[in-house]
């Protein structure tokens, strides 16, 4: 499966999912077509999580910018590592490290870092409650 996001220098855009990597590229050039100059479309390979309501995230695959023309460029975007779970922080190349985690990947952590505190402040609630 893939993930395609828009980022600019005003915050993230359109963003999607999809099971064909064409259609993830063809979106991104579709969004990038009503983004601002300096914008970038992100294609990542992902997965489905076993242990939450998510996506894993496994690479930044490609990546297209609006030059200052406006005219689509796209990088060349060395494939991720394929022996660590710890690609983006560690072993991808430095060309992809600064898009390798998309924004809202790094939204949904947050989010769950959120709910995490919510639920052991509900566990830890009710178990006081329990022992009285």
């Amino acid at each position: 499966m893939y993930s395609w996001s828009i980022v600019g220098e005003d915050g993230a855009g359109a963003c999607g999912v999809t099971d064909h990597y064409e259609l993830a590229l063809d979106e991104v050039m579709d969004a990038l077509a009503g983004a601002l100059s300096g914008s970038r479309g992100l294609v990542h390979r992902v997965c489905l999580s076993f242990i939450r309501t998510a996506y894993v995230y496994e690479g930044l695959i490609a990546r297209c910018r609006l030059d200052p023309t406006g005219d689509p460029v796209w990088d060349d975007i060395p494939p991720p590592s394929t022996w660590t779970s710890l690609r983006p922080a560690f072993t991808d190349p430095g060309e992809a490290l600064g898009d390798a985690i998309p924004p809202e990947a790094i939204t949904t952590g947050l989010v769950d870092i959120q709910a995490h505190r919510q639920r052991i402040e509900e566990t830890t609630a009710s178990t006081s409650t329990d022992r009285r």
